[in-house]
């Protein structure tokens, strides 16, 4: 199944602010704790926009992709093992980076040949 552009990203987000309030409760920390956990895996897709983009010309398209959604795949359902807010920002901005790697090299067109 091919995710349309972005929704690999949503749906990403969506899970995070499903599961907010149940974490929010088991940490014992407040909704304003997770305002860096949904930054920062943004930042994460930032990152990987503007360093890991060109590698899909450089290693392969396919690759690329396949490379990026293990990536984002392994990194995510580790999310749902993290024991505190720490970890579970920086899985989120490791994942970020993944999801960003996956879908840069599946929507930038092929470059024509001259």
């Amino acid at each position: 199944m091919v995710l349309p552009d972005r929704a690999d990203r949503r749906l990403d987000q969506v899970a995070a602010a499903f599961a907010a309030p149940a974490l929010t409760h088991a940490w014992h920390t407040n909704a304003t704790g997770f305002v860096r956990v949904y930054g920062v895996g943004l930042f994460g897709v930032l990152v990987g926009s503007l360093l890991l983009g060109v590698s899909g010309e450089r290693f392969g398209r396919k690759l690329m992709i396949i490379y990026g959604s293990l990536w984002s795949g392994v990194l995510t359902f580790m999310c749902g093992y993290a024991d505190s807010l720490g970890q579970l920002t920086l899985l989120r901005f490791l994942a970020g980076i993944g999801i960003c790697r996956s879908r840069n090299c599946s929507s930038i067109p092929p470059p024509s040949s001259c």
